[in-house]
């Protein structure tokens, strides 16, 4: 097992390396590009190619093998949670819905599918929570115990690996919530939205 955990790790790292070593060749390529007349800050230079190399590599290569320690860690809980929520209400275990992503190099808004605990009953209606009646009779007894803890938010795990998702950065939006946020606020979308960050330490509904 020990193995097999370590070979995943080293080339998951190899991978990552190799990304991140295509995307500073052609940030290269691109300020050699740059008009003749142009002033070049030097340092700014630097500090930004290191940043650039943080935000590539570094962050997500961390992202992706805390993850998997975690999973690997975690996994007997989370087949129990995942049994306690189908003796609870028989059904899917695990509920996803559409949420934005990073904004892809072009601009433009990109998608994911997030992954949590089913923490609401089947036969609820396929309607936003704050547009039920009485959302309260259709959360289930683990569904309380799940969202009071926020361990429906465990399986998110796998959204890191797969990259959609950072352990830290701002919770992924609804699409109909994009029309409320001002440009400025739009930009948490050029960073990968996170499992928890400064919005949630500070408010659970943020």
């Amino acid at each position: 097992m020990k193995k097999w955990l370590l070979l995943a790790v080293s080339c998951s790292a190899v991978v990552l390396m190799a990304q991140a070593l295509r995307i500073e060749v052609s940030q290269d390529k691109k300020n050699e590009r740059a008009p003749r007349g142009a002033v070049r800050n030097e340092k700014g230079g630097r500090a930004s190619r290191k940043w650039g190399i943080y935000k590539s590599f570094v962050k997500r290569f961390l992202d992706f093998v805390i993850a998997l320690f975690a999973i690997v860690i975690l996994l007997i809980p989370m087949i129990l949670i995942s049994l306690f929520v189908f003796i609870t209400d028989p059904g899917p275990v695990f509920y996803t819905q559409k949420r934005f992503a990073r904004n892809g190099a072009d601009g433009r808004h990109r998608f994911f599918k997030i992954i949590k605990y089913r923490t609401m009953k089947v036969n609820t209606p396929d309607v936003p929570t704050n547009k039920l009646k009485d959302p309260g009779k259709y959360v289930t007894f683990c569904g309380r115990i799940l969202r009071r803890t926020s361990l429906d938010e465990l399986p998110q795990l796998f959204n890191v690996l797969k990259g959609d998702m950072a352990l830290i950065g701002p919770r992924p939006l609804l699409p109909q919530y994009l029309p409320l946020y001002s440009k400025e606020q739009a930009r948490r979308h050029d960073v990968r939205p996170g499992i928890t960050g400064w919005a949630q330490v500070n408010g659970r509904n943020a």
